[in-house]
Protein backbone atom coordinates (compact mmCIF):
# COMPACT_ATOMS: atom_id res chain seq x y z
CA UNK A 1 0.00 0.00 0.00
CA UNK A 2 1.56 3.62 -1.05
CA UNK A 3 2.04 6.08 1.93
CA UNK A 4 -0.85 8.65 0.18
CA UNK A 5 -3.65 5.43 1.01
CA UNK A 6 -1.83 5.09 4.42
CA UNK A 7 -2.23 8.60 5.62
CA UNK A 8 -5.53 8.50 3.65
CA UNK A 9 -6.12 5.20 5.77
CA UNK A 10 -5.64 7.01 9.12
CA UNK A 11 -7.27 10.08 8.73
CA UNK A 12 -10.26 8.33 9.32
CA UNK A 13 -8.82 7.63 12.79
CA UNK A 14 -7.04 10.45 13.48
CA UNK A 15 -6.68 12.53 16.67
CA UNK A 16 -6.53 15.94 15.22
CA UNK A 17 -4.85 18.81 16.94
CA UNK A 18 -5.55 22.30 16.26
CA UNK A 19 -2.38 24.69 15.87
CA UNK A 20 -1.97 28.28 15.18
CA UNK A 21 0.65 28.81 12.81
CA UNK A 22 2.17 32.55 11.84
CA UNK A 23 4.20 32.97 8.78
CA UNK A 24 6.68 35.65 7.69
CA UNK A 25 7.72 36.25 5.21
CA UNK A 26 9.92 39.03 2.69
CA UNK A 27 7.93 40.50 -0.47
CA UNK A 28 7.34 43.36 -2.14
CA UNK A 29 5.49 43.32 -5.90
CA UNK A 30 7.28 42.26 -8.99
CA UNK A 31 8.89 38.76 -9.55
CA UNK A 32 12.59 39.35 -10.99
CA UNK A 33 15.09 37.93 -8.30
CA UNK A 34 13.03 35.99 -6.04
CA UNK A 35 15.11 34.78 -2.92
CA UNK A 36 13.52 32.07 -0.89
CA UNK A 37 14.98 32.13 2.98
CA UNK A 38 13.96 30.31 5.69
CA UNK A 39 14.70 32.46 8.48
CA UNK A 40 15.53 29.94 11.07
CA UNK A 41 13.71 27.00 13.39
CA UNK A 42 14.47 28.75 16.26
CA UNK A 43 11.57 31.88 15.06
CA UNK A 44 9.07 29.08 15.60
CA UNK A 45 7.06 27.69 18.75
CA UNK A 46 4.77 24.90 19.34
CA UNK A 47 3.04 24.92 22.85
CA UNK A 48 0.16 21.97 24.42
CA UNK A 49 -1.97 23.44 26.74
CA UNK A 50 -4.11 21.67 29.50
CA UNK A 51 -6.97 21.04 26.88
CA UNK A 52 -4.03 19.54 24.39
CA UNK A 53 -4.74 22.09 21.89
CA UNK A 54 -1.43 22.98 20.21
CA UNK A 55 -0.84 26.28 18.91
CA UNK A 56 2.21 26.34 16.53
CA UNK A 57 3.97 29.99 15.02
CA UNK A 58 6.53 29.52 12.08
CA UNK A 59 8.09 32.25 10.04
CA UNK A 60 9.58 31.77 6.22
CA UNK A 61 10.79 35.09 4.56
CA UNK A 62 10.56 35.74 0.45
CA UNK A 63 12.53 38.30 -0.98
CA UNK A 64 11.32 39.81 -4.58
CA UNK A 65 12.72 42.64 -6.63
CA UNK A 66 9.41 44.30 -8.01
CA UNK A 67 5.75 42.89 -7.65
CA UNK A 68 4.54 40.13 -5.08
CA UNK A 69 3.16 37.27 -7.97
CA UNK A 70 1.44 33.80 -6.69
CA UNK A 71 4.85 32.12 -6.89
CA UNK A 72 6.18 33.95 -4.15
CA UNK A 73 3.04 33.67 -1.93
CA UNK A 74 3.21 29.82 -2.58
CA UNK A 75 6.52 29.75 -1.40
CA UNK A 76 6.14 31.70 1.58
CA UNK A 77 2.80 29.26 2.36
CA UNK A 78 5.40 26.23 1.94
CA UNK A 79 8.20 27.58 4.09
CA UNK A 80 5.78 27.97 6.88
CA UNK A 81 3.47 24.16 6.95
CA UNK A 82 7.45 22.94 6.80
CA UNK A 83 8.23 24.82 9.69
CA UNK A 84 5.34 24.30 11.54
CA UNK A 85 5.44 20.44 10.76
CA UNK A 86 9.10 20.25 11.95
CA UNK A 87 9.01 22.39 15.30
CA UNK A 88 5.96 19.97 16.09
CA UNK A 89 7.64 16.89 15.76
CA UNK A 90 11.34 18.91 17.58
CA UNK A 91 8.77 20.12 20.28
CA UNK A 92 6.61 16.63 20.62
CA UNK A 93 7.77 14.23 19.46
CA UNK A 94 11.50 14.62 20.13
CA UNK A 95 12.51 11.19 20.49
CA UNK A 96 11.22 10.48 16.30
CA UNK A 97 13.35 13.86 15.13
CA UNK A 98 15.84 10.99 13.44
CA UNK A 99 13.21 9.89 11.95
CA UNK A 100 12.14 13.09 10.09
CA UNK A 101 15.59 13.81 9.33
CA UNK A 102 15.36 10.77 7.27
CA UNK A 103 11.63 10.99 5.89
CA UNK A 104 11.90 15.13 5.70
CA UNK A 105 11.45 15.02 2.16
CA UNK A 106 8.32 12.68 2.05
CA UNK A 107 6.57 14.32 4.61
CA UNK A 108 7.22 17.94 2.66
CA UNK A 109 5.67 15.94 -0.48
CA UNK A 110 2.54 15.39 1.79
CA UNK A 111 1.77 18.64 3.18
CA UNK A 112 -1.68 18.64 2.16
CA UNK A 113 -2.42 15.71 3.94
CA UNK A 114 -0.82 16.48 7.05
CA UNK A 115 -2.12 19.66 7.78
CA UNK A 116 -5.71 20.06 7.24
CA UNK A 117 -8.83 22.56 7.66
CA UNK A 118 -6.33 24.92 6.45
CA UNK A 119 -7.29 29.21 6.64
CA UNK A 120 -5.02 31.74 5.77
CA UNK A 121 -5.90 34.29 9.01
CA UNK A 122 -4.08 37.45 7.93
CA UNK A 123 -1.76 38.61 5.21
CA UNK A 124 0.77 41.41 5.17
CA UNK A 125 2.49 43.36 2.75
CA UNK A 126 5.23 45.69 3.73
CA UNK A 127 6.06 47.14 -0.31
CA UNK A 128 8.88 49.41 1.66
CA UNK A 129 11.01 46.61 2.91
CA UNK A 130 9.92 44.25 0.01
CA UNK A 131 7.91 41.44 2.41
CA UNK A 132 5.33 39.72 2.54
CA UNK A 133 4.04 37.61 5.56
CA UNK A 134 1.09 35.66 5.99
CA UNK A 135 -0.53 33.73 8.89
CA UNK A 136 -2.14 30.30 8.75
CA UNK A 137 -4.35 28.23 11.10
CA UNK A 138 -4.48 24.29 10.42
CA UNK A 139 -5.10 21.10 11.86
CA UNK A 140 -2.22 18.00 12.10
CA UNK A 141 -2.80 14.79 11.08
CA UNK A 142 -0.75 13.31 13.81
CA UNK A 143 -1.54 9.52 12.62
CA UNK A 144 -0.82 10.28 9.08
CA UNK A 145 2.52 12.08 10.60
CA UNK A 146 3.14 8.84 12.51
CA UNK A 147 2.96 6.62 9.30
CA UNK A 148 5.71 8.40 7.69
CA UNK A 149 7.73 8.82 10.58
CA UNK A 150 7.55 5.62 11.62
CA UNK A 151 7.91 3.95 7.83
CA UNK A 152 11.33 3.57 8.29
CA UNK A 153 11.79 1.78 11.22
CA UNK A 154 10.86 -1.97 9.39
CA UNK A 155 12.14 -3.27 12.12
CA UNK A 156 9.22 -3.15 14.14
CA UNK A 157 6.40 -3.28 11.85
CA UNK A 158 5.31 -6.32 13.20
CA UNK A 159 6.03 -5.78 16.89
CA UNK A 160 3.92 -7.51 19.41
CA UNK A 161 2.87 -5.66 23.01
CA UNK A 162 0.87 -5.46 25.68
CA UNK A 163 0.68 -3.59 28.62
CA UNK A 164 -0.77 -3.00 31.90
CA UNK A 165 -1.32 0.10 33.67
CA UNK A 166 -2.92 0.66 36.85
CA UNK A 167 -5.33 3.54 38.00
CA UNK A 168 -5.08 4.18 41.68
CA UNK A 169 -7.17 6.29 43.97
CA UNK A 170 -5.64 7.00 47.94
CA UNK A 171 -7.71 4.85 50.05
CA UNK A 172 -7.38 8.06 52.57
CA UNK A 173 -8.43 10.79 50.43
CA UNK A 174 -11.08 13.07 51.03
CA UNK A 175 -12.19 13.80 47.82
CA UNK A 176 -14.50 16.87 49.00
CA UNK A 177 -11.53 18.50 50.80
CA UNK A 178 -7.79 17.60 49.65
CA UNK A 179 -5.47 17.59 52.00
CA UNK A 180 -1.98 16.76 51.73
CA UNK A 181 -1.69 12.90 53.27
CA UNK A 182 0.78 12.69 56.11
CA UNK A 183 1.33 9.03 55.91
CA UNK A 184 4.69 7.04 55.46
CA UNK A 185 3.11 4.69 53.19
CA UNK A 186 0.02 5.70 51.00
CA UNK A 187 -2.82 2.85 51.15
CA UNK A 188 -3.72 2.61 47.11
CA UNK A 189 -6.95 1.22 45.94
CA UNK A 190 -7.31 -0.06 42.12
CA UNK A 191 -9.80 1.43 39.70
CA UNK A 192 -11.29 0.18 36.19
CA UNK A 193 -8.85 0.78 33.60
CA UNK A 194 -11.22 -0.09 30.61
CA UNK A 195 -11.08 4.00 29.46
CA UNK A 196 -7.97 3.80 30.25
CA UNK A 197 -6.49 0.94 28.26
CA UNK A 198 -8.41 1.32 25.39
CA UNK A 199 -6.92 5.25 25.43
CA UNK A 200 -3.56 3.56 25.24
CA UNK A 201 -4.31 0.87 22.85
CA UNK A 202 -5.09 3.53 20.34
CA UNK A 203 -1.98 5.21 20.70
CA UNK A 204 0.08 1.98 20.62
CA UNK A 205 -1.92 1.20 17.54
CA UNK A 206 -1.09 4.27 15.67
CA UNK A 207 2.26 3.91 16.38
CA UNK A 208 2.66 0.83 14.52
CA UNK A 209 2.70 -1.57 17.64
CA UNK A 210 0.59 -5.01 17.62
CA UNK A 211 -1.37 -4.70 20.64
CA UNK A 212 -2.68 -7.61 22.18
CA UNK A 213 -4.53 -7.62 25.27
CA UNK A 214 -3.26 -8.90 28.90
CA UNK A 215 -6.10 -11.09 29.27
CA UNK A 216 -5.39 -13.28 26.27
CA UNK A 217 -1.72 -13.42 27.25
CA UNK A 218 -2.66 -14.83 30.89
CA UNK A 219 -4.27 -17.85 29.12
CA UNK A 220 -1.53 -18.29 26.38
CA UNK A 221 1.39 -17.94 29.47
CA UNK A 222 -0.34 -20.62 31.14
CA UNK A 223 -0.83 -17.69 33.65
CA UNK A 224 2.99 -16.46 34.00
CA UNK A 225 1.36 -13.30 33.15
CA UNK A 226 -0.97 -12.62 35.26
CA UNK A 227 -2.87 -9.10 35.53
CA UNK A 228 -3.90 -9.83 39.30
CA UNK A 229 -0.56 -9.84 40.72
CA UNK A 230 0.43 -6.55 38.78
CA UNK A 231 -2.40 -4.82 40.34
CA UNK A 232 -1.77 -6.22 43.50
CA UNK A 233 1.65 -5.19 43.61
CA UNK A 234 0.82 -1.99 42.86
CA UNK A 235 -1.89 -1.58 45.21
CA UNK A 236 0.56 -2.10 47.81
CA UNK A 237 3.84 0.34 46.09
CA UNK A 238 4.86 1.73 43.46
CA UNK A 239 6.93 -1.29 42.03
CA UNK A 240 6.11 -4.73 41.03
CA UNK A 241 7.67 -7.75 42.83
CA UNK A 242 10.89 -9.25 40.98
CA UNK A 243 8.28 -12.91 40.61
CA UNK A 244 5.41 -10.86 39.15
CA UNK A 245 7.33 -9.24 36.80
CA UNK A 246 10.21 -12.28 36.04
CA UNK A 247 7.48 -14.97 35.48
CA UNK A 248 5.88 -11.94 33.13
CA UNK A 249 8.72 -11.71 31.10
CA UNK A 250 9.65 -15.25 30.89
CA UNK A 251 6.18 -16.13 29.84
CA UNK A 252 5.90 -13.71 27.18
CA UNK A 253 9.19 -14.55 25.37
CA UNK A 254 8.45 -17.77 25.20
CA UNK A 255 5.59 -17.59 22.95
CA UNK A 256 5.65 -18.70 19.24
CA UNK A 257 5.78 -15.74 18.26
CA UNK A 258 6.93 -14.00 21.45
CA UNK A 259 5.80 -10.63 22.54
CA UNK A 260 7.97 -8.02 21.46
CA UNK A 261 7.23 -5.26 24.34
CA UNK A 262 5.33 -4.78 27.82
CA UNK A 263 4.54 -1.72 29.18
CA UNK A 264 3.63 -1.08 32.66
CA UNK A 265 2.72 1.95 35.42
CA UNK A 266 0.44 3.87 37.10
CA UNK A 267 -2.05 6.41 36.61
CA UNK A 268 -2.80 7.67 40.20
CA UNK A 269 -5.38 10.19 41.13
CA UNK A 270 -4.47 13.11 43.00
CA UNK A 271 -6.18 15.97 44.18
CA UNK A 272 -9.43 17.55 43.31
CA UNK A 273 -10.49 21.13 43.50
CA UNK A 274 -13.01 24.00 42.38
CA UNK A 275 -11.49 25.94 39.23
CA UNK A 276 -12.21 29.69 40.35
CA UNK A 277 -12.91 30.46 36.08
CA UNK A 278 -15.44 27.93 35.16
CA UNK A 279 -16.52 26.86 38.35
CA UNK A 280 -16.25 23.21 37.31
CA UNK A 281 -13.88 20.09 39.67
CA UNK A 282 -10.95 19.96 38.54
CA UNK A 283 -8.55 16.53 39.13
CA UNK A 284 -5.07 16.09 38.85
CA UNK A 285 -3.57 12.98 37.63
CA UNK A 286 -0.14 11.65 37.96
CA UNK A 287 1.28 9.50 35.66
CA UNK A 288 4.11 7.00 35.67
CA UNK A 289 5.52 4.18 33.23
CA UNK A 290 8.16 2.17 31.24
CA UNK A 291 7.95 -0.35 28.19
CA UNK A 292 10.29 -3.50 28.48
CA UNK A 293 11.96 -5.09 25.52
CA UNK A 294 10.69 -8.29 26.54
CA UNK A 295 13.87 -10.16 23.86
CA UNK A 296 16.36 -8.14 25.94
CA UNK A 297 15.37 -9.82 28.87
CA UNK A 298 13.03 -7.28 29.98
CA UNK A 299 15.45 -4.42 29.50
CA UNK A 300 14.02 -0.72 29.51
CA UNK A 301 13.69 0.51 26.17
CA UNK A 302 11.17 4.06 26.98
CA UNK A 303 10.09 5.73 30.63
CA UNK A 304 7.53 8.89 31.46
CA UNK A 305 7.05 10.68 34.05
CA UNK A 306 6.28 10.93 37.08
CA UNK A 307 3.91 13.94 34.65
CA UNK A 308 0.97 14.89 36.11
CA UNK A 309 -2.52 15.85 33.87
CA UNK A 310 -5.57 17.74 35.06
CA UNK A 311 -9.48 16.53 33.78
CA UNK A 312 -12.21 18.77 33.99
CA UNK A 313 -15.92 18.22 34.38
CA UNK A 314 -19.02 19.16 36.04
CA UNK A 315 -19.33 16.27 38.65
CA UNK A 316 -15.87 14.51 39.94
CA UNK A 317 -16.02 11.46 38.64
CA UNK A 318 -16.44 13.37 34.63
CA UNK A 319 -13.31 15.16 35.90
CA UNK A 320 -11.65 12.25 37.21
CA UNK A 321 -12.12 10.46 34.01
CA UNK A 322 -11.14 12.77 31.55
CA UNK A 323 -8.22 13.47 33.87
CA UNK A 324 -7.29 9.71 33.67
CA UNK A 325 -7.92 10.05 29.52
CA UNK A 326 -5.75 12.40 29.14
CA UNK A 327 -2.74 11.30 30.89
CA UNK A 328 -3.10 7.89 29.42
CA UNK A 329 -2.80 9.29 26.06
CA UNK A 330 0.04 11.76 26.68
CA UNK A 331 2.41 8.87 28.52
CA UNK A 332 1.19 6.77 26.11
CA UNK A 333 2.51 8.85 22.84
CA UNK A 334 5.86 9.21 25.11
CA UNK A 335 6.56 5.88 25.53
CA UNK A 336 5.70 4.74 21.87
CA UNK A 337 7.59 7.37 20.45
CA UNK A 338 10.38 6.66 22.95
CA UNK A 339 10.50 2.95 22.49
CA UNK A 340 10.70 3.47 18.40
CA UNK A 341 13.50 5.47 18.64
CA UNK A 342 15.57 3.27 21.26
CA UNK A 343 15.04 -0.20 19.33
CA UNK A 344 16.06 1.11 15.76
Amino acid sequence: MNIKSQILRASLLACFISLTVACGSTSTPAPETAEITDIGEEQASVILDNNNTIEGVAQGKVSYSRSLDAEERGEALRIAKEGLVRKFVAQKMPNLVRNYNATKEEINDNLDELLLSEKIVSEDIDSDNKSYAVTVRAQINEPALLLILNGSDSKMDSAEMTFIFVAREDTAQNLDDYSENEKTQVEWRAMNTKEIDVAMGAVFTDHNFNVVSPAVLELETDGDLQVSAFVKDFEVGDDVSSETLGRAIVGLKELDPPVNFFALGTLDVDRSFVDPVSGNIKVAVSVTGQILNVLKRGSRVAAVGPVQYFGEGTTYAVARNNALKSAATAAAKVLAGQARANSL
